[in-house]
């Protein structure tokens, strides 16, 4: 369901029009078309197998329009090269009217795999990909974690060591959708230490931190302080995401 705080409404999503299989991975994104003061919801559906007596429906890209209360699908398909199986959301990336997933990609006679950025336009209901920093892609690395944020309104991608008791977060911004040579290193965060992951940027410069005691921490870039006791803890360490909430008098009742 849609729910709007401020209005103190909400709305559930019609059941969709198709029947995935059961075993189909699921990947949901949400947005807001300001042209169209129209709230969507992208659903990216993609199934691990077929069976000849069984419908389902791999790769395919479902839009929901508040505006209308109804799914459709969307007229853009993922890429063959992108392994939906892989892609990861764990911080909310909508950004700029685009919401952003880190995803795996196969160049055609390479068994490596690299990450890209799929991304979905709210306006236009397109996918487009972008490449990461060219030092910074590769899967199979199980020593590096990647993260996408929104830091201050832009896409950024946060890179740090994996299981090490210090730890050092970077931050690399995209300046320009259109140029794929545009992520420029922009802070390094650190050394921190009894840090899980990353939740994403807060006002005033402020990171938020999930500790290894699944506690909720701000960290000071300035100061280099961490606040604690934010109230959340015993957080589910590989599940929990940060929403970061704006508020809005846009309806999500049907208006059609």
């Amino acid at each position: 369901m849609l729910v709007n705080v401020a209005l103190r409404e909400f709305q559930v999503l019609p059941e969709l029009s198709i029947q995935p299989h059961p075993c189909s991975m699921k990947n949901v994104g949400f947005g807001f078309d300001p042209k169209t003061n129209d709230y969507k919801v992208v659903l990216i559906v993609s199934c691990g197998h077929k069976e000849a007596d069984t419908l389902c429906f791999p790769r395919q890209v479902l839009v929901y329009s508040s505006s209308c209360n109804s799914w459709r699908k969307a007229d853009d398909t993922v890429p063959s090269s992108v392994d939906v199986s892989i892609i990861k959301s764990s911080i909310n990336t909508y950004v700029k009217g685009n919401f952003h997933w880190l995803v795996a990609y196969f160049v055609p006679g390479d068994v490596t795999a690299y990450y890209r950025v799929l991304c979905f336009s709210m306006f236009d209901e397109v996918l487009c990909e972008m490449r990461l920093p060219s030092c910074l892609t590769v899967v199979q690395d199980e020593e590096i974690v990647y993260e996408l944020a929104s830091y201050n309104g832009s896409l950024s991608l946060i890179v740090y060591p994996f299981k090490q008791q210090e730890q050092w977060f970077d931050v690399w911004v995209k300046q320009d959708y259109d140029d794929d040579d545009s992520w420029t290193k922009l802070l390094s965060i650190g050394p921190v230490t009894g840090i899980f992951k990353p939740m994403g940027f807060w006002r005033d410069g402020q990171f938020l931190l999930e500790d290894c005691s699944g506690q909720l921490v701000l960290y000071d870039q300035s100061t280099h302080n961490i606040k604690k006791n934010l109230c959340f803890y015993g957080l589910d360490r590989y599940f929990s995401q940060a929403i970061f909430y704006s508020e809005s008098l846009v309806s999500v009742i049907d208006r059609g």
